[in-house]
């Protein structure tokens, strides 16, 4: 399928924006029409042709012939997947959906599931249906898999809009009974994510007991206010038991989530992640102190914690994702050198770092063999020099609300960077050009106004010249911040320009979206997107 361009703007035109490079505003509208037509080609087999050729007409058979059914089941199952999966990806540019659309889109769906059906991620398909029918609609559409797979082992009930802030989950109140009684049928399932509804914890108890194969269960719980122990202990363990990964979240994230998360890890003797991921954007509930494990050890994997247990390494000796917040100011020795005595860790995270000497101490310990690394809401001022002299296998990177003060200086060892997250919304102009010529970055997501214009206008020079970021395949820049009526049009300008540049002259580059909500009474906004999710 074709990628798919949408612009929604007020006050200003992206394409309409000056630029004081001829050459460029000359070159790039030719470049980006030869660059999609280039992506339509590369790097496509036959078998991906024919599924372009048939998706394209998908719709038109669906609304034109009554026999669309007997003809899609002519097809070769891989190639149904393939459809199916490109379907359910879809996603609505109206944000009250439509109705026309989604009726036609889940004839469709239903007629491209089939018995080897094992998958069905549903992030697109459920933005098409009206806010006022979701919750009914969803329940059909779980019936519908449970009639036509009923062996499926991964469901995903997400709703993923395009163009929304950073957790862009939509969300529609708490789950119809009828649609849990529907998904328990699904015995093989061992995956289910349910985050655009919630569900209460007593029913999750119920419907997880019915499932025995589930290893991988994320949802929304509704309020809970028990005071004792979440669930009954056997109980807990029977619905549960098999658990890998378990993560939830409430809307108001009380005591109930620290409870719940402790018991799990006293209680699952699988678990590996528990509450939230630490390398994603969620909340994560800090643990330490005393556990009444079931062994000697825990096999969890993630760790969120602050220096306040002088044993957690030996409690959790199987650690690969540690998240560490320092927000309490001083620590025990102890309780610091225990955190530089994991074996395995991956991934770090340091939060709240009121000077160097800890985290220094974390990258010395851990950085190399380092993959990912996040650093947020720092009190002092960092090095990316330092960073990738101490961490050479960096892969991607993630500077949240931290000040860097070699912003110009030349980088070594940053080779291996791939990705690349820097949320610049306060503080000093922050500058990324120097980051930004990593030879091997292949995603960017920029959030905040607080990157220096003129730093902006050498990368989109240096895009231009085909300098850096040649491997680029995705770039997102997100502003949801009040900015200054005098800078706004100078900031505005510069990044537009960065983002027509990138467009024109990168050759790869697939995904990308500008957002920019000025966030005051003048309603003034744009947001741009090429991507091939919407139709």
């Amino acid at each position: 399928m074709h990628a798919g361009i949408c612009l929604l703007s007020s006050g200003q035109n992206f394409w309409n924006i000056s630029h004081q490079s001829t050459m460029a505003r000359n070159m790039r509208i030719p470049l980006s029409d030869a660059s999609f037509q280039g992506l339509m080609r590369q790097k496509k087999t036959l078998f991906d042709h024919t599924a372009d050729s048939i998706f394209k007409n998908l719709i038109m058979l669906i609304c034109k012939d009554a026999d669309f059914k007997l003809q899609i089941e002519c097809l070769p199952k891989p190639l149904r997947a393939t459809m199916l999966s490109r379907l359910t990806k879809l996603k609505c540019r109206n944000h009250q959906g439509d109705l026309n659309q989604f009726t036609i889109l889940l004839k469709g769906f239903e007629a491209l599931i089939t018995t080897k059906t094992t998958e069905i991620e549903l992030d697109g398909l459920l933005t098409f249906c009206p806010d006022e029918l979701k919750k009914p609609m969803l329940t059909q559409v779980v019936q519908k898999i449970v009639n036509n797979a009923p062996d499926l082992e991964i469901l995903i009930l997400n709703e993923r809009r395009l163009m929304k802030e950073r957790e862009n989950v939509s969300f529609y109140g708490c789950i119809q009974q009828d649609a849990i009684e529907i998904i328990g049928k699904l015995r093989h399932l061992k995956k289910l994510c349910i985050k655009s509804c919630a569900i209460d914890f007593s029913d999750l108890l119920k419907l997880c007991k019915k499932l025995p194969a589930l290893e991988h269960l994320d949802v929304y719980l509704t309020e809970h206010n028990l005071t004792n122990a979440p669930a009954d202990q056997s109980m807990f363990r029977e619905s549960f038991g098999n658990l890998k990964v378990f993560l939830f979240a409430q809307f108001s994230s009380g005591n109930f989530l620290r409870r719940l998360t402790k018991y799990c890890i006293e209680n699952l003797p699988h678990l590996e992640i528990v509450q939230s991921q630490v390398d994603s954007h969620a909340n994560s509930i800090e643990m330490f102190g005393e556990f009444n494990l079931p062994c000697e050890s825990s096999p969890l994997l993630h760790l969120s914690t602050q220096p306040c247990d002088e044993k957690i390494h030996l409690r959790f000796p199987n650690v690969t994702h540690l998240k560490v917040n320092l927000s309490g100011g001083t620590y025990p020795k102890p309780a610091l050198d225990a955190l530089m005595n994991f074996s395995h860790i991956e991934f770090l995270c340091v939060s709240h770092f009121p000077s160097l000497c800890v985290l220094e101490k974390l990258l010395d310990a851990y950085g190399a063999s380092l993959t990912s690394l996040e650093l947020s809401v720092s009190y002092c001022s960092i090095k990316l020099g330092t960073i990738f002299e101490k961490c050479p296998k960096l892969e991607k990177l993630c500077l949240d609300h931290v000040k860097v003060e070699d912003g110009e200086e030349p980088i070594q060892k940053f080779s291996n960077l791939k990705e690349l997250v820097w949320i610049a919304k306060q503080g000093y102009p922050v500058k990324i050009s120097t980051i930004l010529s990593a030879p091997g970055l292949e995603k960017i997501s920029l959030e905040g106004s607080k990157f220096e214009v003129s730093d902006l206008e050498r990368v989109a020079d240096q895009i231009s010249r085909k300098q850096i970021l040649c491997h680029l395949s995705s770039f997102h820049h997100n502003v949801y911040e009040f900015i200054n009526p005098r800078s706004r049009s100078k900031f505005t300008t510069a990044i537009t320009s960065l983002f027509k540049n990138a467009i024109a002259f990168i050759p790869d580059l697939t995904d990308v979206s500008i957002d920019i909500n000025f966030n005051d009474l003048s309603r003034e906004r744009f947001r741009f997107y090429l991507t091939s999710e919407n139709l």
